[in-house]
Formats: structure tokens, sequence, C-alpha cells
């Protein structure tokens, strides 16, 4: 039987490469099979740590987990890509100036937040990156 938590909706975040990754309990799980009815997901650290977890879903729900985690949950590093994900939305859909973006986005970041976050080069470069395959550029950096 499924707990209250498992029945609200699903939490997502998307992956440098677009893909959704499932975040349930603390821990990210990427889509492993899909069939017409159910989706099959598997921990994110399947690989590097071994762990057999398994989340299926349908139709939004949890429907099934299968397997306990061999590891404990990588908050920091979910709280990392959630913050990163917010910036590439913003660099693609902004003309804001790659440095005002991230001065705004640490602005409401906490300090928990901010220890976890990739240096202000790395943003700075993946901003660069999502504005370039978008086309999107800042037109006049006087402006910001």
């Amino acid at each position: 039987m499924l707990n209250c938590a498992q029945k609200m909706s699903l939490t997502y975040i998307k992956s440098q490469k677009n893909q959704p990754h499932l975040i349930h309990d603390g821990y990210e799980f990427i889509k492993d099979t899909k069939t017409n009815s159910k989706c099959i997901w598997k921990c994110a650290s399947y690989k590097k740590l071994k762990c057999k977890s398994r989340v299926h879903t349908a139709n939004e729900k949890i429907i099934h987990f299968q397997g306990s985690h061999t590891h404990a949950p990588p908050i920091e590093a979910i709280t990392r890509k959630k913050i990163m994900e917010q910036v590439r939305n913003e660099a693609q859909s902004s003309v804001k100036a790659t440095q005002k973006i991230i001065a705004d986005m640490s602005v409401s970041l906490t300090v928990g937040e901010v220890a976890v976050l990739s240096p202000v080069r790395h943003i700075s470069r993946t901003i660069r990156r999502h504005r370039q395959k978008t086309k999107v550029n800042p037109t006049n950096f006087n402006d910001y």
C-alpha cells in the first residue's frame, strides 16, 4: 500500500542533456524502461555504487518501489542540479548579462545552497553554452 507522500505529484529535474530525472525521498532516478502503462526508473547511482533501487510510476504516481538504496541520499548533488537547471532556464529565456544572472540567482540562495554550488566560472560557461544553442545573446550590456 502506498503512503500519502507517494500519492503526491512527482518531482523531476532535467539533466544536462535535457532528460527528466525523478526525485523521490531525496534520491535521484533515471528512466530505465517505458511501457504503455508504466515507466521504470533506476537509481542514478546504479553504475557507480551498484545501487539496485527502482521505482515504477504510472499516471504521475508511484505504484511500486523495489529494493533498498546502498548509499545515503545525494542531497547536495540534487540541490546543485536544481540550481543549475534554474540557471539554464534563465539563460535560455533571458537576455540578461551572464554576471547579472549569477548575481540574481545568488541573492535567493541559502548558505547551504551556496556551499554546494559550482564555481562561478563553471556557471558562466553553462550560461554561454546554452545561449549558443538557443541563439540568445544580450544586446546591450550597459542596460544591466
